[in-house]
């Protein structure tokens, strides 16, 4: 379209009926919800649902800005790392703390602790 310029697109605008004009609005609004819901589909939504449920209300009902969102998940994501890495309380074994199966479970493998005075 942009070949034709700004006069064309104008008149093809002009020319489209009511009905399917409403009916690509009515799917330009839904896109955003059909997006969110296919993301839910593939994310453990059971183990993960208090966190998501908290960074909607920060940011529907706070007004939080997204990267203030986004920096609070990465927080819960470390802390949440740190402390399966570290679970020494189910944990007994010479494995430095780490709960294995727990770890297996989530994907996560021992390569270190995330403690920010790396060099």
């Amino acid at each position: 379209m942009l070949i034709f310029g700004e006069a064309f697109v104008k008149n093809v605008l002009n020319y489209m009926p009511q009905w399917l004009m409403g009916g690509l609005k009515s799917a330009g609004t839904m896109l955003p919800a059909v997006g969110i819901a296919i993301l839910m589909h593939y994310l453990p939504i059971k183990k993960f649902g208090a966190y998501m449920i908290f960074g909607f209300v920060a940011a529907a009902y706070l007004n939080v800005p997204m990267l203030g969102v986004a920096l609070v998940g990465v927080g819960f994501a470390i802390n949440r790392y740190n402390s399966i890495i570290h679970d020494k309380n189910q944990s007994g074994s010479s494995n430095n703390g780490l709960n294995t199966e727990k770890a297996a479970e989530m994907g996560i493998v021992d390569k270190g602790v995330i403690t920010g005075d790396e060099e």
